[in-house]
């Protein structure tokens, strides 16, 4: 919400297991991201098995409430659009775990990517966790925080600050 709402104080945003929007009871949505007031690269890095946001959207399985939010696709097309990006590339690594899409022809100059980690729940995809997976698991030793890192490194906020 805040790369929408304050992207002019960002060079880039990173999303880990969130969602854009929700409803209740599957009605209209009670809450849904405003439209971004400028071009912003998104990463965004998702679990397949997340229980609590669940990613194809829908209400939570493991909280049994009646907030149904919408899926990673929903997010990932909201920010494609409003980063006015073309066609994406795909790529897998660890094992076919992880499926990466990338847009790197959006406007300005910024970039949407999404990450759907297989069999990945809603904890931090890091090696405080990932290095208790076993050794031939595919995502053993995967680092959200490193590349995020890496991505954020790729861009620089341009114009002044805004300092209303």
């Amino acid at each position: 919400r805040f790369a929408a709402e304050r992207g002019e104080e960002l060079a880039a945003a990173a999303v880990v297991s969130g969602a854009i929007g929700s409803s209740i009871d599957r009605g209209p949505l009670t809450w849904r991201m405003p439209k971004p007031k400028r071009a912003v690269p998104i990463i965004s890095i998702h679990g397949v098995a997340d229980d609590h946001v669940p990613p194809n959207g829908g209400i939570s399985p493991l909280n049994r409430g009646n907030r149904s939010y919408l899926s990673v696709s929903d997010a990932i097309d909201f920010w494609r659009l409003a980063d006015n990006c073309g066609t994406s590339m795909e790529a897998t690594s660890h094992n076919g775990a992880v499926h990466h899409l990338a847009w790197r022809d959006c406007r300005d100059g910024t970039v949407v990517e999404s990450f759907l980690l297989e069999g990945w729940g809603h904890q931090w995809p890091a090696p405080w966790f990932t290095d208790r997976l076993e050794m031939g698991s595919p995502l053993h030793g995967f680092d959200a925080t490193k590349l995020i890192w890496e991505f954020f490194t790729r861009f620089r906020r341009t114009g002044p600050w805004n300092t209303n």
